[in-house]
């Protein structure tokens, strides 16, 4: 039996992440390949306020599914999973879409490298020109949006040996239930992490001069592979959402006014644990889907997440030179990006068998009935229960 709340989480985090990527051109965060001439403060804080949940919620379910899916398939077909869900999606996200993100970025006079952004003369070479530059000079490339399949690929291999061990605890589901404090643990670790390796801020996910946050997420999907392994866990936290709601949002305002700081990664890290624990709860409570809609935008959600970061910025390019307000500007960045992404992923990225295999979907199948645990096509953190069906009913509220 499927676990509809993840899969409903899945699908509003990957409109949540295009929303942002259109944000990012408005809002003054300076690591983005598109920028429009006058900048929202009030933009920029709608961004840091969704950078607190949504990431640190999707390598928790990363966690969480990947430990469902070695316990279920073995460690070979785990590592043959990640190759075709993640590897390859990346490789062929970075050759077809990342030359025309890094072109129009030139083209404004940004150049985002791994050392950081630094303002240049904008280029004059065509985009036919362009991209053989981006193939011979490494500070040509980009991966974009994609760090976050790569952030999840090495994760989910080095922890692998931490994975093995935690699918050999026996089924736990009848355990007692824990004490509501346990649901609160898990911040200490999480505040020390990310205050002692000056983690969060600045975000700019370049892997190798981004460790605090690259150790930061891998805790996180720690964590969810801990509530794959201990169920119980899972619900003590998921009963505390309203409690942990509080906190959430309390702690999300005072980050606000303490970003870049000691206490504001303090803070951080209470908000993102207390958001996540928050939606969770209220993830098992109310959101309950099924139908054809929710299972075409549950396979979606990974070609989806690939595909439009190319149209916020090759759209935006032309966006933000027309005579409109921010606002104006935002909402039809939002909407065209929105309309054009789902449009090509359903007349031709769905319908060919190459892409799909590309864009890490399955090739059409018969509907069957299924005997295993078998992950969604859609984002990677996708999957099914391995919980009895005692676990999943509803929480109280």
């Amino acid at each position: 039996m499927r676990r509809t709340d993840f899969d409903c989480l899945h699908i509003i985090i990957c409109f949540t992440i295009i929303v942002a990527h259109c944000l990012l051109v408005f809002c003054p965060q300076p690591h983005y390949h598109l920028k429009n001439s006058v900048l929202s403060p009030g933009l920029g804080l709608i961004d840091e306020f969704n950078r607190i949940w949504f990431l640190p919620l999707f390598f928790l379910l990363a966690g969480w599914s990947s430990l469902v899916s070695l316990r279920s398939r073995g460690i070979g077909h785990f590592l043959k999973e990640r190759w075709r869900r993640i590897l390859v999606p990346m490789i062929a996200g970075i050759a077809l879409f990342c030359p025309p993100i890094k072109y129009v970025e030139l083209l404004q006079g940004r150049d985002l490298r791994p050392s950081g952004l630094r303002f240049v003369e904008p280029t004059q070479l065509s985009f036919l020109e362009f991209v053989p530059r981006f193939w011979t000079h490494i500070n040509q490339a980009t991966w974009s949006h994609l760090w976050f399949l790569a952030y999840l690929f090495l994760i989910s291999v080095l922890l692998l040996p931490l994975l093995t061990r935690l699918t050999r605890i026996g089924s736990l589901s009848k355990s007692a239930p824990l004490p509501a404090m346990f649901a609160y643990l898990p911040f200490l670790p999480l505040a020390i992490l990310v205050v002692g390796l000056d983690g969060w801020w600045p975000f700019y996910p370049t892997l190798y001069r981004d460790w605090a946050n690259f150790c930061y997420f891998g805790a996180y999907f720690l964590i969810g592979a801990g509530m794959a392994a201990y169920p119980p866990f899972e619900l003590c936290v998921q009963r505390e959402w309203p409690r942990l709601g509080v906190i959430g949002l309390t702690a999300s305002m005072g980050m606000l006014f303490a970003i870049d700081t000691p206490l504001g990664r303090f803070l951080a890290a209470l908000a993102t644990w207390a958001n996540c624990g928050a939606i969770l709860g209220l993830a098992r409570g109310f959101l309950q889907a099924d139908g054809r809609i929710f299972k075409y935008l549950r396979e979606a959600t990974l070609p989806l997440y690939i595909l439009h970061n190319v149209f916020v910025v090759v759209l935006g390019w032309y966006i933000v030179h027309l005579p409109l307000g921010i606002l104006a500007k935002f909402c039809l960045l939002t909407t065209m990006t929105l309309v054009t992404t789902i449009a090509i992923y359903h007349f031709v990225l769905r319908r060919l068998p190459v892409l799909r295999f590309l864009f890490g979907m399955r090739p059409f199948q018969p509907a069957t009935i299924p005997k295993t645990v078998e992950p969604s096509g859609g984002l990677p953190t996708a999957t099914e229960s391995s919980q009895p069906a005692n676990l999943r009913q509803p929480i109280s509220r």
